[in-house]
């Protein structure tokens, strides 16, 4: 799986069935450093989020 195309093509069908997607950038694979950004940019600014695996981790223990 590829972040521009796979976990993009989720996050983008995730939002349209209103499911709040988002994308750990620093635990994704892609083809180039130009194609992550990619994915990263239009997640962001069009269907979800784009957090560290640091971001994440402390906003589910803010939760606990």
């Amino acid at each position: 799986m590829y972040a521009h195309i796979d976990c993009l093509m989720t996050a983008s069908n995730a939002f349209a069935h209103d499911v709040q997607a988002f994308m750990i950038a620093d635990a994704l694979a892609d083809f180039s450093l130009d194609y992550h950004r990619l994915a990263l940019e239009y997640t962001a600014a069009r269907c979800g989020v784009a957090v560290s695996t640091a971001q994440a981790l402390h906003r589910l223990q803010a939760r606990e």
